[in-house]
């Protein structure tokens, strides 16, 4: 005779059962998760060594290309520096604290065919002078030792100087195959900013004045070489009386209150391959300053 079992028995058996399953279910599905986990962070994984061997590949092309450029830029200069310009400037007048000026002058504007060598002491007045032009005159010379012809543009460049005026007005140079050409370079401001340098805190070392010198490039492309000159310092200092100031020589000050210099950078060749409309050069990417700067100060 079988054992009959009260309703409450059944279910609490079946809510055994049930609690088991779902235990069992929930256990495979917690499997099922992990797996599912473990394959996505694969997939992750592969996709982001595969972006990270893609970008190596982008950069490692980026740089082989920069690479073809570099070396067909190095090619075409070297092909440009074969005729290109040589050219050695230097300085007559010198001594152990650089160039010297060999004259001063002046004139009403900055472009004149003439200028007027004053001396040492000249008195400039604030507010009359203001508008003149106060120069230092430089004795250089040019000398072609490369195998073209030359044509250099030297900013304001004279052929004679006397006594009382520099004169001959070079707005350009032609230099032949092996020879030199003597010149007198001017560089210098308007008063009003020389005037202004005897004010400065640095005086010593502000930069009020600059010029400098190139070389005509007359065809599409060639070697573009300039060299850039500029006066630290002033060439004024206060006095005699209020508003005046006098001229005093290129150098050194014993009282060390108006220092002044003429600096010399080095030459700077860039690598013309065409012109704009508007008449400006384009250059070659990263221009090449060659350790012999063919250049003497």
């Amino acid at each position: 005779m079988g054992v009959k079992m009260e309703p409450a028995v059944y279910w609490t058996m079946f809510a055994a059962i049930a609690t088991a399953s779902s235990a069992v279910v929930i256990a495979v599905q917690a499997v099922l998760t992990l797996k599912a986990l473990g394959a996505a962070n694969r997939s992750a994984d592969a996709a982001e060594r595969a972006a990270a061997v893609a970008n190596e590949s982008l950069e490692l092309s980026r740089k082989q290309a920069h690479q073809s450029e570099v070396m067909t830029a190095e090619a075409i200069r070297s092909r440009m520096e074969a005729n290109g310009p040589a050219i050695f400037f230097t300085f007559s007048d010198t001594d152990e604290n650089g160039p010297k000026a060999c004259a001063y002058a002046r004139s009403d504007s900055y472009d004149v065919p003439v200028l007027d060598v004053i001396q040492p002491g000249t008195v400039f007045q604030k507010g009359p002078d203001d508008g003149s032009w106060l120069f230092a005159i430089f004795r250089v010379r040019f000398e072609n030792s490369g195998t073209q012809p030359l044509v250099i543009n030297p900013g304001i460049g004279f052929g004679h100087l006397s006594d009382g005026a520099a004169t001959r007005r070079q707005r350009q140079i032609e230099i032949s195959v092996s020879n030199a050409t003597p010149s007198y370079l001017a560089v210098g401001c308007r008063v009003s900013e020389w005037i202004r340098a005897t004010h400065a805190p640095d005086r010593d070392r502000i930069v009020v004045a600059t010029s400098g010198w190139s070389v005509e490039v007359d065809s599409e492309t060639g070697v573009l070489v300039r060299q850039p000159l500029r006066i630290e310092g002033t060439l004024l200092e206060s006095g005699p009386g209020e508003g005046n100031y006098s001229l005093r020589a290129l150098g050194p000050d014993p009282m060390q209150n108006y220092l002044s210099k003429l600096v010399v950078d080095k030459q700077k060749r860039d690598y013309v391959v065409g012109w704009d409309e508007t008449g400006q050069p384009r250059l070659l990417p990263t221009p090449i300053v060659p350790g012999s700067a063919r250049s003497t100060h």
